[in-house]
Order: structure tokens, then C-alpha cells, then sequence
């Protein structure tokens, strides 16, 4: 669609069509609501379901499950950002 409101052949790079509309790449767009609803765990309170609920996963091996905070834990390895995940 993006590349029909410009009017450019529809092989044309996908980065420049959504760079020229200023877009994101969906991929980036979904990472960042990944991290938005992370960030939450570092100022909920320490009491609540959900701030446990989060400890546990985090502390389990789900072995071959790939669980959200086992992608934020890849991504923040991949960004250097380890000691964000630990603490």
C-alpha cells in the first residue's frame, strides 16, 4: 500500500517506501511495545500478582519455550544492556 501512495514500482526497497512515508519497519514498532510493557516491571509495585508472576518467569528455564522475557533477554544481550534484565 505504502509503495502505491508514492507511486513507485512495487519493487522497490520496502526500507526507502517506508523511510519516504516516515514509517518504521513493523519489526521495529512491535520491539519497542516489547520494552514499553518491560520498563512497567521496574516501577510496579513489589507486592502485586503481576510483578510476581513476572519474578517467576523469569527465574524458570522453559528450555525450547521462547516466552516474551526470554526475547527481551536476547534483545537486551544483543544491545549490551544485560544488567537492565538482571536488575
Amino acid at each position: 500500500m505504502c509503495k502505491q501512495i508514492l507511486g513507485v514500482n512495487k519493487r522497490a526497497s520496502n526500507v526507502n517506501t517506508l523511510a519516504e512515508l516516515g514509517r518504521y519497519p513493523l519489526k521495529i514498532n512491535i520491539e519497542c511495545q516489547i520494552f514499553k510493557f518491560f520498563q512497567r516491571f521496574i516501577f510496579v509495585d513489589k507486592k502485586r500478582f503481576l510483578y510476581k508472576a513476572f519474578q517467576e518467569e523469569m527465574k524458570e528455564d522453559f528450555g525450547d519455550n521462547y516466552t516474551w522475557t526470554t526475547f527481551v533477554k536476547s534483545k537486551l544481550n544483543s544491545y549490551g544492556l544485560t544488567c537492565m534484565y538482571r536488575n
